[in-house]
C-alpha cells in the first residue's frame, strides 16, 4: 500500500497526473485494512484534490467524506472539505465549521485556517468573534497583508 502511494505521489511530482489518479483510485478501491489507514486516508485525500482541481465537485466531496470518516481529526481533509463547500455555495455556517475544526486541529497556530475563520465570521456579520480571533493571526504573520485588509473590514464594518 505504501509503495502505491509513494508511486502515485511520484507520479503527480513528475507532472504526470492521469497516471496519479490511477494508482490512487486503485488504493481507494482496495478493501479497507486498518494497518494500512494513513496511507489510504492519504490517497483519499490527494484524489479528493485532483477531482476538485478538475472541476469535479461532488466526486471530490465523496473522497473527503470517506477520508473523514476514517479520521476526524485530519487536518487536511476538513481543510480541503472547507473548499469543497465554498466551491459548492454551502451555507456558511457549514463552511465555517469545517475551518473551525482546521483552526482547533492545529492548536490555533495555522494563519490560513485562522483568517478563513475570521473571515467567515465577517461574512456572517459577527464582527465581535472576528475581532477576538484576529490578534491570534496577527500574532502568527505580522506582515500578511490579508490580514492587514481583514483588520480594515473589520474597522469599516463597526463604523456606523
Amino acid at each position: 500500500m505504501g509503495a502505491l502511494l509513494g508511486l502515485a505521489i511520484s507520479h503527480k511530482l513528475s507532472g504526470s497526473d492521469i497516471k496519479a489518479r490511477n494508482v490512487l483510485k486503485k488504493i481507494a478501491t482496495m478493501s479497507l485494512d486498518f494497518k494500512f489507514i494513513r496511507e489510504i486516508n492519504c490517497a483519499f485525500i490527494l484524489l479528493a484534490d485532483d477531482h476538485l482541481h478538475q472541476g469535479c465537485v461532488e466526486m471530490s466531496h465523496e473522497c473527503c467524506n470517506h477520508a473523514l470518516s476514517n479520521n476526524k481529526s485530519s487536518f487536511y481533509a476538513w481543510q480541503l472539505q472547507g473548499k469543497i463547500l465554498q466551491q459548492r455555495c454551502s451555507k456558511l455556517k457549514e463552511i465555517l465549521e469545517c475551518y473551525e475544526q482546521c483552526w482547533c486541529l492545529k492548536s490555533y497556530t495555522s494563519c490560513s485556517s485562522g483568517y478563513g475563520v475570521a473571515l467567515l465570521w465577517l461574512q456572517m456579520g459577527n464582527t465581535s468573534k472576528a475581532l477576538k480571533i484576529i490578534p491570534k493571526i496577527h500574532k502568527l504573520a505580522p506582515e500578511n497583508l490579508h490580514i492587514k485588509s481583514l483588520v480594515m473590514k473589520c474597522a469599516s464594518s463597526l463604523k456606523v
